[in-house]
């Protein structure tokens, strides 16, 4: 920006209002006054005619609290003065940041996020439902937390069956490890006398079910009553852990509510355990078995 002097208005004054005397005199500090305007003018490069500052050579830094822009953007140039990132309003007045990198050291909000790439150096994690249009790949293994369900049995005294509701819903992990819980008319120091076996009815949520295409795999991880593990003497039994369908709830080919051959786990921890794909076919749910393991051995 080249040099630009001021023109300053200066108006003489009077040094007494006493007519015969008076004479007029400019303040000998103008000329400082005026090359010290010129200096801020020219150093900060300041066109005051269209409102610009750093017209050529761009300051140093500004540090201020807030900054605010009317209707403008905010643009990121290299030392080329090629433009690299902007802040800006789109045709809907949406602020839109335009950049070839971000990096994240605390964290992101934000509603939706448009990238060409995305790459972590730590980890990520999604709360929300999560669709991925293209083909996945990793250098490692992929797992799958595992999530560990308690079943509170209930003695039906009707059927002698002691009795639980499992329900699926869209948070539900794939992986279930399943602890069965004996109440008082179940367990009380021995199982009852009459006990026939054990229900769990599966469900899926009336509200949020699982999507379709989901998989679930049960497991019996274990059998207690309060703290004690009374798997070996369930063992001893002889009796059946079973998985029936809800009555809204159809399973393979099955009526909803029907299962022609029951779901049999085994009665040792870990020895079995069954797959289950959900599916929606003539507005039905339904789950499929996909695979089982020993599941009676």
């Amino acid at each position: 920006m080249p040099f630009t002097p001021l023109a300053l208005q200066i108006d003489p004054i009077l040094t007494t209002d006493f007519i015969p005397d008076a004479f007029t005199k400019t303040n000998s500090n103008f000329t400082e006054l005026q090359g010290n305007f010129e200096d801020l003018v020219n150093n900060l490069e300041i066109d005051y005619t269209n409102a610009i500052i750093g017209v050529t050579t761009p300051i140093q830094s500004i540090n201020t609290q807030n900054i605010r822009l009317n209707a403008g953007s905010l643009v990121f140039v290299n030392s080329s003065a090629t433009q690299v990132g902007s802040l800006a309003l789109d045709n809907n007045n949406l602020s839109v940041l335009t950049v070839n990198s971000i990096v994240i050291g605390s964290g992101l909000t934000a509603a939706t996020i448009t990238a060409s790439g995305l790459t972590t150096l730590a980890g990520v994690t999604i709360s929300g439902p999560t669709n991925i249009s293209g083909a996945i790949s990793s250098s490692a293994s992929i797992a799958q937390t595992p999530q560990s369900v308690t079943l509170n049995l209930a003695y039906n005294t009707t059927n002698n069956f002691s009795e639980a509701t499992l329900t699926l819903n869209n948070t539900t992990s794939k992986n279930l490890f399943l602890t069965l819980s004996a109440d008082s008319g179940t367990y009380s120091g021995s199982f009852n006398a009459a006990i026939q076996g054990v229900n769990i009815t599966i469900a899926l949520d009336g509200t949020n079910p699982p999507a379709d295409g989901s998989q679930f795999t049960l497991v019996i991880a274990a059998f207690v009553s309060g703290t004690t593990n009374i798997i070996t003497s369930w063992a001893a039994l002889n009796k059946n852990i079973a998985l029936l369908p809800s009555g809204t709830l159809a399973i393979q080919d099955n009526a909803p509510g029907v299962l022609a051959v029951p779901i049999v786990f085994s009665n040792t921890l870990f020895k079995s355990n069954i797959t289950f794909l959900k599916g929606t076919f003539n507005a039905q749910a339904r789950l499929l078995i996909v695979g089982e393991k020993n599941m009676t051995d």
